[in-house]
């Protein structure tokens, strides 16, 4: 995929001097876990005789829970036993993520560009603050992040932009100056209403064009933000 950039878009590309903060999506943006939870998803639905086709999977990606479930009631009725699924989803997930856990691509040089440049960093997951921290500690990242949010914080989920503007808060950093790194289409349309800097890191979910370009910048992988914030 070619990155298309801010400059292409008819805008200043953000510097390293002028982004106050940069903040990650966790799953599937800054951990390679999607293919994981995918994995267990489908195998959880074999439990129950069912089967979770791609172009089904995929609309629940970056989905809270809560609407995850609905939308699986939808597609599978009223009599399916949607707590069971969910309590079997988590058993599975558990087996899948007992070990080390991987990475995106560029994630570690990237962590570490921002801290010889002191730009802070933070992540904003619509995962629990118990599972984040884990998560990041198993990836060998617990000590990277200024700040971690999570949904434990806020009333609103992703699309909504209550998360991203907590994360600002917390880091004290104005939104506007705030680049959030996301690979699916609600974590771009939260970052976009929080008036931020939405940079689009596709991963397993197609995201459709009108939420592409309500991104700042859509690049291939994590290694194309250093080199945006490079640029001065």
């Amino acid at each position: 995929m070619t990155a298309v950039t801010a400059e292409q878009r008819g805008v200043p590309a953000p510097t390293a001097r002028a982004v106050e903060a940069v903040i990650f999506d966790l799953d599937g943006t800054l951990l390679d876990t999607e293919p994981l939870y995918r994995d267990a998803f489908q195998a959880a639905a074999q439990v129950f005789g069912r089967s979770v086709d791609h172009d089904l999977y995929v609309t629940l990606i970056g989905m809270a829970t809560p609407d995850r479930m609905a939308r699986l009631g939808e597609a599978f009725g009223g009599d399916f036993p949607l707590g069971d699924f969910l309590s079997e989803y988590y058993r599975q997930k558990q087996r899948r993520l007992c070990g080390a856990i991987p990475l995106k691509p560029g994630a570690k040089p990237l962590l570490a560009y921002l801290d010889q440049r002191r730009i802070p960093a933070a992540v904003a997951t619509a995962s629990s603050h118990a599972t984040a921290a884990r998560h990041l500690k198993q990836a060998g990242l617990a000590d990277c992040f200024r700040t971690i949010a999570t949904r434990d914080h806020v009333s609103r989920r992703k699309p909504h932009p209550d998360l991203f503007l907590h994360t600002a808060r917390c880091l004290r950093a104005e939104p506007a100056a705030c680049l959030v790194l996301e690979d699916s289409a609600p974590g771009i349309e939260a970052a976009h209403a929080a008036g931020m800097l939405p940079v689009l890191v596709p991963d397993l979910a197609p995201v459709p064009d009108e939420v592409r370009r309500k991104s700042f910048a859509v690049l291939p992988d994590l290694h194309g933000v250093g080199a945006l914030l490079a640029k001065t």
